[in-house]
């Protein structure tokens, strides 16, 4: 154990594998990122080759399961690239009136879950109460959504928020906030993975965050998600993306998005010419 490494070729299969069930690519520059990741597991599991350990997650998805909760990146906090909600507050919920159907939101990658309760403070600070609302959080990362679904955090996480917004959304306890029940009623946490090419979702959505997930993913890749995004969302819906993610301009205008600024992005119909 003392002399692992991690070979081309170790590498290489273990790449394959989690591009072929998550979509992220693993450059050569995430060599190490992999190794330091997995060197504990290995340790545990006592193995002394990584290919070892590649022919186990190749064959117990379980395992497979685990490999990919250790190797994906979650980094997030409340009120995140804060202009995305506040154009979300501003610009589109004053719009939304009470109807007979449900507006819905998707936090498509949501770690640990800070995204989707800033989404669902929101909705309750911007939307009219008559409005019928709720939000769907998922991610692939399994252990991160037990976290979200918890809804427990260090306090240091809300620091930096308005103390009336903790006080009316949290509940403290020594070093440590839980979000509040009714925060949590109007959010639905389940495991989803964005590469499936039928995404499990039978309802149309208003609005799609999907920040700093797509640069883990090949141009390909983030093309295929990008058609099944604007097929979930209604015309007129709304698509945030981080700040290093874009959509390309010809890909606006074969997919139909038109771009609003610092990373939203809106659903029009097709454009079906050359």
């Amino acid at each position: 154990m003392e002399n692992l490494t991690l070979k081309d070729e170790e590498f290489t299969g273990i790449a394959e594998i989690v591009k072929a069930n998550s979509g992220i690519h693993l450059t050569d520059q995430k060599r190490t990122l992999v190794f330091n990741r997995l060197r504990p597991r290995l340790r545990t599991l006592k193995l002394d080759r990584f290919s070892d350990y590649l022919r186990l997650i190749r064959e117990r998805p379980e395992e497979l399961a685990l490999a990919l909760n250790l190797i994906t990146t979650n980094v997030t906090k409340f009120f995140r690239e804060e202009h995305h909600f506040l154009f979300l507050k501003e610009q589109v919920l004053p719009l939304v009136q009470a109807r007979g159907d449900i507006w819905r939101a998707w936090s498509a990658g949501c770690s640990s879950g800070e995204e989707a309760y800033s989404l669902a403070i929101t909705c309750w600070e911007g939307l009219d109460p008559k409005v019928k609302w709720r939000i769907l959080a998922t991610d692939i990362n399994t252990h991160v959504l037990t976290l979200a679904q918890g809804g427990v955090y260090p306090h240091e996480a809300v620091a930096h928020l308005p103390a009336a917004v903790i006080r009316k959304y949290f509940d403290t306890d020594g070093e440590t906030v839980k979000v509040k029940e009714f925060l949590k009623g109007n959010i639905w946490f389940r495991y989803l993975n964005l590469i499936e090419p039928h995404l499990p979702l039978r309802s149309s959505l208003d609005v799609i965050f999907c920040r700093n997930v797509f640069i883990y993913f090949t141009r390909e890749t983030q093309r295929d998600i990008l058609e099944r995004f604007h097929r979930l969302l209604k015309v007129g819906g709304h698509l945030f993306l981080g700040h290093a993610e874009s959509i390309a301009i010809d890909w606006q205008r074969r997919q139909g998005w038109v771009h609003l600024g610092q990373g939203v992005y809106q659903k029009v119909e097709r454009n079906v010419g050359p």
